[in-house]
Parts: structure tokens; sequence; C-alpha cells
């Protein structure tokens, strides 16, 4: 593969089969569909379903949401509108990409599969893409993902993530991390709270009144503890913190809600 976006190109054929597989998303043989699609997605390296997914997450957060409240009560319509983007295309791939790298070829084919929205999310992530493609000189090549071998002279610790306790899952953790756990989300929500662009985890919203008014206007964080795992790996390198099966006893474990 040549440039980010020649990356996509190649693999454009596959993404169009996968649509093709998965439209409609609700309906006959739903089931049967999504088990076709993971199948055919299986065939591929993790390398492959790593640029599959960046597209599929440039469709979900690279346009924006608009809220439009109706006359009936608790009534409102979403629609998505698009947004400029100054990056080039290879930028945005190479940013999106950045926070996906470190999950495992499961994790890619569970998420492109088993959740309605990803027709209309690759659909979206290839029109957005092509309308930012610009003759422009190539800035990078895809890269193979990082080895997601841990080290195995590294401590780690086995740590809780949940949202507010619900169904919390395991992850293992470098240990000088674990301790720093607390820290480290508070750095997690600065990072967040700064983004002014499109983002995997977030998405800029737009709320109008019945009357048409603009009510509100900002970016809303979308995000769990998978994603705060991403964006560790992301932020050292490093296959630092991964999920486990959970441990029967979990007296002592440290717990970290979002």
């Amino acid at each position: 593969m040549g440039g980010r976006y020649e990356a996509v190109q190649e693999l454009e054929p596959v993404i169009r089969h996968i649509i093709e597989i998965l439209e409609p998303e609700e309906g006959p043989n739903e089931r049967e569909r999504r088990n076709d699609a993971a199948d055919r997605l299986a065939s591929l390296d993790r390398r492959a379903l790593w640029v599959i997914e960046t597209v599929r997450e440039i469709g979900f957060s690279g346009r924006g949401c608009r809220i439009v409240h109706t006359d009936e009560p608790g009534g409102f319509t979403l629609e998505s509108f698009p947004m400029p983007i100054k990056e080039s295309v290879d930028e945005l791939l190479d940013r999106y990409a950045k926070l996906l790298e470190y999950q495992t070829k499961n994790q890619f084919i569970v998420r492109l599969t088993r959740y309605r929205g990803v027709v209309t999310e690759l659909t979206e992530g290839l029109r957005l893409l092509e309308e930012l493609r610009q003759d422009e000189e190539i800035s990078g090549t895809w890269p193979e993902p990082a080895s997601l071998d841990p080290d195995p002279t590294m401590p780690t610790e086995i740590v809780l993530l949940g949202i507010f306790d619900d169904f919390p899952s395991a992850y293992a953790l470098r240990q000088d991390l674990a301790r720093q756990l607390p820290e480290l989300q508070l750095e997690f929500g600065r990072w967040l709270g700064e983004l002014d662009h499109v983002s995997p985890l977030h998405q800029l919203y737009e709320e109008y009144s019945e009357e048409g008014e603009l009510m509100d206007r900002a970016y809303r964080a979308q995000y769990g503890d998978s994603d705060f795992v991403n964006w560790l790996n992301a932020r050292y390198g490093q296959y630092v913190a991964w999920e486990v099966p959970a441990p029967e006893n979990k007296e002592g474990l440290t717990v970290l809600n979002f």
C-alpha cells in the first residue's frame, strides 16, 4: 500500500462488500448476514481491519449531529451535517488511526459487525474522505500496527474500569500506571476538553428549537473504558493496558469509573 488514503482506496471494494452484506441492518436474516460479514473480515489481517475501522470512526464523528426539537412533547429529529475540516486527508486518517492502533483483530471485527449504524458510518466515512481528497504529496504510508505482545518483564496490575459501576471490565495495566489512575483520568479529561476538531471520542452537536433558533453548539464526549485504554496505549506508544477476564475475587482491586 502507498499513502494512507491509498490504503483506503485499496480496501474500498472490501468495505463496499461489507456494506452490501449488512444492508439493511435490520430485517430478515440479520444475524446470518452479520456473521457473513464477520467471516469476510476475519480473512483480513489486523492492518486492513485497522484501516476499515478508521474509515468507520471518521464516518461516525467526522460530521456534526443536529438536534431539532419538534412541537410534540419530548419530540426531536436527528440529522448529520458536514463540517469544515482543515486537515489533509492523510493527516485526518493518521490522527484517527493512532487512537485505534492497539485494538485486537477481534475488537475490530466486533465493532464492524455487531452494532447497527455501521452501514451509514462506513458509507459516510468513504464519502467524507473522498471529499477531502486533494492532489497533494503523500505524507506517509499506512504502517504495520504495533505489536500486541506485552513486554514479559513489565509488571502489571489488574484494575477495573467502567461507567458508573455498571459491569466494569478488567484490564491488565502497567503497574506504575495503575497507581496513577486518578491522575491519568484527569489528564484524559483535559486532553478531551482541549480538542476543537473532529475526533473518534467526541462529536459536534447543534441543538435547535422548534422555531429554528440555535440553542447550543458544542463538542460532546462519547467514550467508555476501552477508549480510555486505547488512549493510554497511544499516549505511551506501547501495549501498556489490555482487557483480561474479570477475576472472581475483586476485593482490593483498583476501580475507576467515568
